[in-house]
């Protein structure tokens, strides 16, 4: 299982590098207007924050996928541990994994580490 864990959390690094691009990408050409509207300056500042963003995607994956509370292997056993945080529906990942996945894709736009306008 700790294979399978730290295997996940790897390709979810590369997953991570590849939307911070694609999504800032997108938004370049979703707000064209805005986007030239920056100024040369401005537009240097988040290539570099951009570039720092998915540098560090491993070390966001990590952030968010290593607390052993999020494994099943891993957390707690008592009595209250609920194992509907980690049903799972077709292909889509347990919710709890979701979370924290989504916690990490959200760095692009979120306050705490906010790079977009």
């Amino acid at each position: 299982m700790q294979a399978i864990r730290q295997q996940f959390i790897k390709a979810t690094c590369a997953f991570f590098a590849n939307w911070y691009n694609s999504t800032a990408r997108n938004y370049i050409i979703r707000d064209s207007q805005n986007t030239l509207s920056l100024g040369k300056d401005r537009l240097t500042e988040l290539k570099t924050k951009l570039k720092d963003l998915a540098d560090n995607a491993e070390k966001y994956s990590d952030e968010f996928l290593s607390p052993n509370s999020l494994w099943w292997h891993l957390s707690p056993k008592d009595g209250d541990n609920n194992a509907s945080v980690y049903s799972q529906c077709g292909s889509k990942v347990p919710w709890i994994i979701d979370q924290s996945i989504r916690k990490g894709l959200r760095i692009i736009g979120g306050s705490s580490r906010r790079i977009w306008v």
